[in-house]
């Protein structure tokens, strides 16, 4: 299961919807949309944070990979589970 997989299941058992997650975590609808299809693939950053909105536990391991410095921009999760 893929990150938009997981957080479209996790956002459905917690009774949400993408408006709201998007709410939660400051982007527009849209993001969470194509995030959850697989049409982008999101920043660390907002991975984890919208892992964390929804309750997963499965954030954690998650959080513990390695970023890359703040100059050279934020990686997208897809990049860094394919490591």
């Amino acid at each position: 299961m893929d990150i938009g997989e997981r957080a479209s299941t996790l956002r459905r058992a917690n009774g949400l919807s993408a408006r709201q997650v998007a709410a939660l975590v400051d982007v527009a609808p849209t993001t969470v949309t194509r995030m959850e299809s697989g049409a982008v693939s999101p920043s660390f950053d907002l991975a984890q944070e919208i892992l964390t909105v929804l309750g997963s536990r499965s954030a954690s391991p998650v959080c513990q990979m390695p970023r890359r410095s703040p100059q050279r921009g934020r990686p997208s999760i897809r990049r860094l589970l394919s490591r």
